[in-house]
């Protein structure tokens, strides 16, 4: 690797071998390369196009040049072509995290999911125009019903951590109901880090248990801090440290036994997927992060999914089906798609019992505290 000397920074700073072409010098700033005059598009003047003019308010035009940088189409492909050669990416190598932010996805679900049925679709249209986009949520809901053996979906969190967050309001609001509200959720020493965040987030304390020297849950500490004020346990299974839980029924057992529920991270999901299912195993509510297990694109601020999974009877207490139909909700064919016999099934709809918005937020009693049809 290239040495190369930072201004202000106390030790060289190392250029992958791929990043500075023959030089091995720092790109350039797309500012630094530009020259007055230089175009990569141009577009007919201001002045032929009035009505354009006339349509912006005053208060919204600018008054003065924007300051772009100004190159020639050819540096600017070049420019952002060498920027991303920069890169460490799993197209280049091995990346050791595990199933943690850089997972290969195949190309061809990444074409999938740029075409312009899913990438052009705006969050307002109306229903009926995203029939095809419906189906897909409809036919995945049921596909990780399936796969968590749980009972409800909801895909209204954006991403990993959101899920994780929705998850625990979920449980908060399912104590609450109950007329019995607790303060804490017990989370392994070999968590994720963002457990601990979110617990916090959600309103609870954090108890920390240790592993035992096989690097599993150890049972007798996680008794020992059990009782009527623990809300959940918290737990990746396979964990942190790629060991299976191997006595996740016991501890599925002692967790309930005081009234608290289990939690599963579905960071490690991908490793038991097909194998053994979450529900199966005593889990109560699961969050899973779609870029990991499957195959959606990674997120960096970008498009991103973590649904949350319930078991039997917990739909009251968390934001409903993104999908879901009228004509599906005794379990049929999607509405608005051609069934076997050659028959539809009516129009589909952005929800169920309870149309999904960006405050649709558990809550006691209710489910939803917010929809545009009222409360679940």
């Amino acid at each position: 690797m290239t040495a190369l000397q930072v201004p202000g920074a106390s030790a060289p700073y190392e250029a992958a071998p791929w990043a500075g072409g023959t030089s091995g010098q720092p790109e350039p700033l797309i500012f630094e390369r530009s020259a007055p005059g230089r175009r990569a598009s141009s577009f007919p003047p201001a002045g032929e196009f009035p009505e354009v003019k006339e349509a912006v308010p005053v208060s919204a035009r600018r008054t003065g040049p924007i300051g772009l940088p100004e190159v020639s189409e050819r540096d600017l492909i070049r420019h952002y072509t060498r920027l991303a050669h920069r890169n460490y990416a799993i197209d280049l190598g091995f990346y050791p995290l595990g199933s943690c932010t850089m997972k290969y996805n195949p190309k061809i679900a990444e074409t999938v999911a740029a075409m312009p049925g899913f990438a052009r679709l705006h969050p307002a249209q109306p229903a009926e125009q995203v029939q095809g986009a419906l189906e897909v949520l409809w036919r995945l809901e049921h596909a990780l019903k399936e796969l968590t053996g749980l009972a409800g979906v909801t895909f209204q969190p954006a991403a990993g951590a959101h899920g994780e967050l929705t998850g625990l309001l979920i449980m908060r609001a399912f104590h609450e109901a109950a007329g019995d509200p607790r303060r804490r959720v017990v989370i392994p020493d070999a968590a994720h880090g963002t457990n601990p965040a979110s617990v916090r987030l959600a309103g609870f304390e954090v108890t920390t248990v240790p592993s035992n020297p096989d690097g599993l849950v150890d049972l007798d500490a996680l008794e020992r801090v059990l009782d009527t004020d623990v809300a959940s346990f918290m737990i990746t299974n396979p964990n942190t440290l790629g060991l299976f839980e191997r006595n996740i029924e016991r501890v599925a057992e002692l967790v309930h036994g005081v009234g608290g529920l289990l939690y599963y991270d579905g960071a490690n999901f991908n490793a038991i997927l097909g194998k053994v299912r979450p529900g199966d195993m005593g889990f109560d509510v699961v969050h899973m992060n779609l870029h990991k297990t499957f195959a959606t694109p990674h997120g960096g601020g970008g498009p991103g999914s973590g649904p949350v999974a319930v078991s039997e009877g917990w739909c009251r207490s968390c934001p409903h089906q993104l999908s879901g139909a009228t004509a599906t909700r005794s379990g049929g064919t999607p509405a608005g798609r051609s069934r076997s016999d050659g028959s539809t099934a009516g129009t589909a709809t952005s929800g169920s019992s309870c149309a999904p918005t960006p405050t649709c937020w558990p809550t006691a009693g209710t489910g939803c505290a917010t929809s545009p049809s009222g409360p679940c």
